[in-house]
C-alpha cells in the first residue's frame, strides 16, 4: 500500500515472526490452521474493451503504520560481494543488455486517466511479466500492454478491471505473472474497504493475449485487511500469500490460499485449502515455477527477529513444500527452517544533498523464483560493503536446493561507498540468475541497476553489475505532498519474469527517479531491462560486399559475420578506419571504406574483442596504374643489397621495376599484390621509392626510403693536432656538397670534396694532442651507421 495525493503520510506493511522452538521440519506446526476454501468467479472481462473510466468518490487509502521494532541496521554476518565489470574472458559468459525502456510513470499514469483524480500515487509498487508476444506492467491500479520494442499498446484501470468500481472497495498492490506452463496470465492484489475491511481479487486470463478476456474471482472477504497479497504457481497449484492485520494495527499472523490451478483456467470455481492466519509467520511469498512441479513452494524471513523474536529459533529461511491436492485430505504443508546468516532492518538510502531520505522498509522476502530444484530469493538488508566503514542498505541473495532443502548461496550484494535496495532476483529456464535492484548515494539519485550469475557459477559471485537507467533527480515527496514527512517512500518492490520466447532471457524492472517538470523532484518512473547471459566471442567476418574498392574509399560496404553489436561495434579496413559504422543485426552491418590501399583485411571489434583475419575478410582497393601501399623496410644501407617487399596494386609480372632513387633494385619479382627484390647503392638520405611499369611508364604513388651512409676506409689514421692534413674517405652514400665529416662531436672537416658515392677527400680540423677521436659521416642529414678512428699526434705538421 501506499501515499496517495488525498493523504498526508505512508502505507506500510508490518512483518513480524514469533520465538519458538520447534524441530527443523513440521508438518503440523503451532499456528497453522488449515481450511477447505472454494474461489468463484464473479465476472469477466476483456482488456482490450475496458474504458478509461475512474472509480469516482471512492476514498483514499488512510496511514498504516507498522510495528515498532527494536532491532537496527546492524550488519550481516553474510558474505559480501560487489558485482564484477563484465568479463572480457572468452570462456566466461557476460551479461548482455538485449532491450530497455521506460514504461510506466506518474505523469503517464495521471495524464491517461485525468479522469479519475486519484492516480497521483506513490510508490507504483512496480510489476511486470513476459509473455510470449508482450510484456504486462501493473503498478498501483494502472495495468499496462507493452510490446517487447516497448512500444507501448494500452493501458487500464485496475478498478475497472476488477469490478471494484461502485462497491466501495479500492485496489492496491498489484502482482502480476505469465504462466509458461499454462500459457495463461495471473493477477493478484488487495481490494479493501474505508473500514480495512478486505478481500482478495484474482485475475486469469483465458490466452496468452494481455488484451484478451481474463476471469476474475474474489475470495477471503474478511474484516481483516490482507496487506500485499503475494502470487505463484506451480504445474499443478496457484497460491496467494498476504499478512493479516486487524483495524490499521494489529498484526493477526500470514494467511496463504493454495488453489487448484486446473478450474482457474477454465473459469470454473476453484477448491483450495487456506493457512493461517499463523502469527509465528510473516511475509510468505510463493514462489513461480517455470518448470514442472506437483509441490509449490513458499519462503519467508525467519532471520531478523528485531520485532517480537522468531518462530524456529534465528536465523534461518523458512521454505515451505505445498503438495497434495488443494482443497482436499492429500494436501500437505510442510515447513523446512535451513540456516541463514542474520538479516537486519536496512538504513534508509542516501541521495544527493539528502542523506539518509530514501525509504528501504524492512528485511522481508521480496520474491521467489524455482527452476528445476533451485529456488531464489531475496530482499533488503543492511551490510557494510569491501573498504566501507558505513552500514548500508544492501541487497540479499539466497539460493536454496530444495531437494535436500538446504541453503546453497547466502550472500549480500553490495556498493561501496553506496546504496543497493529492493532487489528483485529471477531465473531463466537454463539456471542463469538475473537482478535487478535500486542504486543511490551522495552523488548518484536513485536509478536501477542489474547484474547477474550464470549457471554452474562459483557460489557467492555476481558479475555484469551495471547501470541501466540513472536516477536524473531528486525524489522528495513533500514536493508532491506538502503535509509529507519522514523518508521518501519507495519500492516497494520490483517485478521479473522469464521471457518465454527465449530459453536465457529475463526481463526486470523496477522504480527510477525520472525529471518530469509536472512533478519536481518527485518524479517517479519505471524501466524494464531484457536481460541474457552470452559466452564472450569476439565478432567473426565471413563476408565484405563489395570486396573491390577505389583508393579514395566508398560507400556503403556491407560486411556479414557474427558477433556485430549495435552501438558498440566499429571496422577497419587494414590500418584505415571505417565510418558510418550501421549494425542492422548480430550478423550483419554496413560501413564507409576509407582512403585505402592494396589488399587489407576488414576486421570487426566489439566489447568482445576483434575478429580474426581470414581469407574471408579480405578488401582490395583498386587504383589507375600500379599503387604501393606498404614498403617493408624504412632504411637500409648506401651500399645496397638489403632485401625488400613492396605490397600494392596494379604490379606485373615480369615487366615491372622497383626504382629506389630513381636506380632500378636488383632482381625483382612481382606478382600483382607484391614486388621483392635487393635495394641498389644510393646517396645516404631520405628519397621516393616507386614502382614502373615498363616499358615506359605508368609510374606509381611514391613512398619514402631513407639510405644510411656507412665508413670503410681512411688514408691517415694521425696527424697533427693543429690539423691542416688533407685525408682521404671511402665508404658508401656519399654525395658532393652535402657530405659532411666530423673529427669528435661537432668537429667537421674543412674542403671536403666527393669524386664519387664511395670516396671524398677533405681536410683534418684542429684537436687535441695525444687523442684519438671517432670519424663519422652525415649525408643529406642523415647520419652514418658506422665510424672510424683518426690520432691527433703532438707533432705541428
Amino acid at each position: 500500500m501506499k501515499l496517495r495525493s488525498a493523504c498526508s503520510a505512508v502505507i506500510a506493511a508490518c512483518s513480524i515472526s514469533l520465538a519458538g522452538t520447534a524441530p527443523a521440519e513440521a508438518a503440523d506446526r503451532p499456528g497453522d490452521h488449515f481450511t477447505t476454501v472454494r474461489a468463484s468467479p464473479v465476472r469477466t472481462v476483456t482488456v482490450e474493451h475496458l474504458p478509461p473510466t475512474g472509480r469516482g468518490g471512492s476514498h483514499r487509502l488512510p496511514v498504516l503504520l507498522p510495528a515498532s521494532r527494536t532491532s537496527t541496521s546492524s550488519p550481516s554476518t553474510a558474505n559480501v560481494v560487489t558485482g564484477a565489470t563484465p568479463s572480457t574472458s572468452t570462456s566466461s559468459p557476460t551479461l548482455q543488455l538485449i532491450a530497455g525502456f521506460t514504461g510506466m510513470t506518474v505523469q503517464k499514469q495521471t495524464s491517461d486517466f485525468s479522469a479519475n483524480g486519484d492516480q497521483n500515487v506513490a510508490p507504483p509498487d512496480t510489476q511486470l511479466a513476459a509473455g510470449p508476444s508482450n510484456l504486462l506492467e501493473m503498478v498501483n491500479s494502472t495495468g499496462s500492454v507493452w510490446n517487447k520494442d516497448g512500444t507501448f499498446v494500452t493501458d487500464f484501470d485496475l478498478n475497472v478491471f476488477y469490478g471494484l468500481v461502485g462497491t466501495g472497495y479500492s485496489f492496491s498492490d498489484p502482482r502480476v505473472l505469465y504462466d509458461a506452463l499454462s500459457g495463461r496470465w495471473f493477477s493478484t492484489g488487495v481490494a479493501y474497504t474505508s473500514s480495512y475491511a478486505s478481500e482478495f481479487v484474482l485475475a486469469v486470463s483465458t490466452s496468452s493475449d494481455p488484451t484478451g478476456t481474463w476471469h476474475i474471482y474474489k475470495a477471503a472477504q474478511s474484516t481483516l485487511l490482507h496487506d500485499q497479497p503475494k502470487l505463484g504457481v506451480s504445474t499443478d497449484k496457484v497460491a496467494i500469500a498476504w499478512n493479516d492485520f486487524l483495524g490499521t494495527s494489529f498484526f493477526e499472523g500470514a494467511t496463504t490460499w493454495v488453489l487448484q490451478k486446473s478450474p482457474l483456467l477454465t473459469g470454473s470455481p476453484a477448491p483450495g485449502t487456506a493457512v493461517g492466519p499463523n502469527s509465528n509467520q510473516s511475509g510468505i511469498v510463493p514462489s513461480q515455477h517455470l518448470t514442472d512441479s506437483s509441490v509449490l513452494y513458499l519462503v519467508y524471513n525467519n532471520s531478523d527477529c528485531g520485532y517480537t523474536g522468531c518462530n524456529k529459533g534465528s536465523p534461518t529461511l523458512g521454505v515451505i513444500a505445498a503438495g497434495g491436492t488443494p482443497g482436499t485430505s492429500t494436501f500437505s504443508w510442510t515447513e523446512s527452517d535451513p540456516g541463514i546468516a542474520s538479516t537486519s532492518n536496512p538504513p534508509n538510502a542516501d541521495q544527493p544533498g539528502m542523506l539518509a531520505s530514501i525509504d528501504t522498509n524492512d528485511d522481508r522476502i521480496l520474491n521467489s523464483v524455482w527452476v528445476n530444484g533451485t529456488l531464489w530469493t531475496g530482499g533488503n538488508d543492511a551490510c557494510t560493503p569491501p573498504s566501507d566503514t558505513t552500514v548500508r542498505p544492501c541487497s540479499r541473495l539466497i539460493q536454496v536446493l530444495t531437494g535436500t532443502m538446504s541453503v546453497n548461496q547466502n550472500f549480500d550484494l553490495a556498493h561501496t561507498g553506496g546504496d543497493l535496495y529492493y532487489p528483485v532476483a529471477w531465473l531463466a529456464s537454463n539456471g542463469d540468475m538475473f537482478v535487478g535492484y535500486n542504486f543511490s548515494s551522495s552523488t548518484d539519485y536513485v536509478g536501477f541497476r542489474v547484474a547477474g550469475q550464470p549457471a554452474a557459477s562459483s557460489p557467492q559471485t555476481i558479475v555484469g553489475a551495471q547501470t541501466v537507467q540513472a536516477g536524473l533527480a531528486l525524489y522528495n515527496l513533500s514536493q508532491c505532498f506538502p503535509s509529507y514527512s519522514g523518508p521518501d517512500r519507495w519500492g516497494d518492490y520490483g517485478g521479473a519474469a522469464f521471457d518465454p520466447s527465449t530459453t536465457g532471457d529475463v526481463w526486470v524492472a523496477g522504480e527510477y527517479a525520472g525529471s518530469n517538470t509536472s512533478f519536481p523532484n518527485c518524479d517517479w518512473a519505471t524501466y524494464a531491462q531484457r536481460l541474457d547471459f552470452q559466452s564472450v566471442q569476439p565478432p567473426m567476418v565471413t563476408g565484405v560486399s563489395p570486396a573491390t574498392c577505389p583508393d579514395v574509399g566508398c560507400s556503403p560496404v556491407t560486411v556479414n559475420g557474427s558477433g556485430f553489436v549495435a552501438g558498440s561495434t566499429s571496422v577497419a579496413f587494414g590500418p584505415g578506419a571505417g565510418t558510418n559504422v550501421s549494425v542492422t543485426g548480430t550478423t550483419s552491418l554496413t560501413v564507409t571504406a576509407p582512403a585505402g590501399c592494396g589488399l587489407v583485411d576488414v576486421t570487426v571489434t566489439t566489447p568482445s574483442g576483434t575478429s580474426a583475419t581470414s581469407s574471408s575478410d579480405q578488401f582490395t582497393y583498386t587504383a589507375n596504374g600500379p599503387q604501393i601501399c606498404k614498403l617493408s623496410v624504412s632504411s637500409g644501407p648506401a651500399a645496397g643489397g638489403q632485401a625488400f617487399t613492396l605490397s600494392g596494386s596494379g604490379f606485373q609480372s615480369g615487366s615491372t621495376s622497383v626504382l629506389f632513387k630513381g636506380i632500378a633494385a636488383t632482381g625483382v619479382s612481382c606478382s600483382t599484390t607484391s614486388c621483392g627484390g635487393m635495394t641498389p647503392a644510393g646517396v645516404g638520405g631520405p628519397g621516393n621509392v616507386q614502382v614502373e611499369l615498363l616499358p615506359s611508364g605508368p609510374f606509381s604513388n611514391a613512398v619514402s626510403y631513407t639510405y644510411i651512409p656507412s665508413l670503410t676506409s681512411i688514408s691517415k689514421g694521425s696527424g697533427s693536432y693543429l690539423g691542416g692534413t688533407t685525408v682521404t674517405i671511402n665508404g658508401w652514400g656519399f654525395a658532393t656538397g652535402n657530405t659532411q665529416f666530423y673529427f669528435g662531436p661537432n668537429n667537421p672537416a674543412r674542403n671536403v670534396t666527393c669524386s664519387s658515392q664511395t670516396s671524398c677527400t677533405g681536410v683534418t680540423p684542429a684537436g687535441t694532442a695525444g687523442t684519438t677521436v671517432s670519424v663519422t659521416v652525415v649525408v643529406n642529414n642523415t647520419a652514418g651507421s658506422n665510424s672510424l678512428s683518426f690520432t691527433y699526434t703532438h707533432r705541428k705538421n
